[in-house]
């Protein structure tokens, strides 16, 4: 981008620009010839220095744009997109949260080991409270680790994992 006079007001202009801001005049662009370089007017079909006839745009557009519209935008998934295995990180915070003590996060991701070693841990000692506090501790624990985690981690760590119980 250069900044050129305006021919009508003489202020200076974006030569990107259609028209002058100030006064309203239509911005001319200076156009080169692409075989000797000198300046070509817009009205005229052939280069007058050299002749040679005037089929496309001497100027290229500057780098910055062109690489704009080639580059694909990048999507992030969000925390309730499924994963390529078909379950949602989001939904899976969610059951550690209000249902961790009872293991349907384990169930969701299908770690059923996993989520009967847990309600059963949670029925068979909720008199002590000692193990289900422990429990809900770790569900809370885990509930932040899932919402801060990247879908790929998500799927390596909880869905993919050999682990019996994958708690991080």
């Amino acid at each position: 981008m250069a900044l050129i006079n305006c021919a009508e007001c003489g202020k200076q202009v974006s030569d990107l620009a259609a028209c002058c801001p100030h006064c309203g005049a239509p911005v001319q662009k200076k156009e080169y010839c692409k075989e000797c370089g000198n300046q070509v007017s817009e009205s005229a079909s052939v280069c007058p220095n050299c002749g040679c006839p005037r089929t496309q745009p001497a100027t290229p557009p500057p780098l910055d744009q062109t690489a704009e519209k080639s580059a694909k935008p990048v999507s992030v998934p969000g925390l309730f997109d499924e994963c390529g295995c078909g379950r949602s990180r989001g939904l899976t915070a969610l059951l550690a949260f209000f249902l961790g003590s009872l293991g349907a996060q384990y169930f969701y991701l299908g770690k059923t080991g996993a989520g009967i070693t847990v309600l059963l841990l949670s029925f068979l000692c909720w008199w002590t409270l000692v193990v289900p506090v422990v429990i809900s501790v770790l569900c809370l624990i885990q509930t932040i680790m899932l919402m801060t985690m990247s879908h790929d981690e998500f799927e390596r760590k909880m869905v993919y994992s050999t682990s019996f119980m994958p708690l991080w």
